[in-house]
């Protein structure tokens, strides 16, 4: 899954709410999922216009497999900052989770303009292309997450059943 954002904000000036989320990324580090999710709440009240707080609470959510709340809370977060990475990523990542293959390859190819050097979201997105029957994509996604991850087996193996 993907990582909590690190912190909201770390100055003096911080917005309403971001004690909250960097307390919830501290509870989530340490496992305690349900505390770091009612901070993560709290600061999306406190401040609806936060992005990180809705960010985090998608992630979390994502992780419990509570996709509906998951989706509602990404889309929250894209729709204060339309490009940011981590909501578009984990977005991608929860409709694919729900093998909803189609918009899932929509977010990924979205994605993956924001995170070109990463592997994971080429090869989660091969995923989605794959299972869509989209060989031919789903095998160049694979050998650009192999390119700029060598080692990455499980890219390795789809990349061959692709190609079988």
């Amino acid at each position: 899954m993907l990582a909590l954002a690190s912190s909201a904000a770390a100055s003096e000036a911080a917005p309403r709410g971001a004690a909250d989320v960097n307390r919830g990324v501290r509870l989530a580090r340490k496992g305690a999922a349900a505390e770091a999710l009612v901070a993560f709440e709290r600061a999306c009240r406190q401040n609806p216009g936060l992005p990180e707080a809705h960010l985090d609470r998608g992630l979390l959510l994502a992780q419990a497999g509570r996709h509906a709340e998951a989706q509602a809370s990404f889309r929250d977060a894209l729709a204060l900052e339309p490009e940011m990475p981590e909501a578009l990523e984990g977005m991608a990542l929860s409709l694919l989770q729900e093998n909803r293959n189609r918009a899932a390859a929509a977010a990924y190819a979205q994605a993956t303009r924001y995170r070109a050097a990463s592997a994971d979201t080429h090869y989660n997105f091969a995923i989605a292309l794959a299972r869509l029957g989209e060989r031919d994509r789903a095998a160049q996604m694979c050998r650009e997450a192999i390119r700029l991850r060598p080692v990455m087996t499980q890219a390795r193996a789809l990349l061959e059943d692709i190609e079988r």
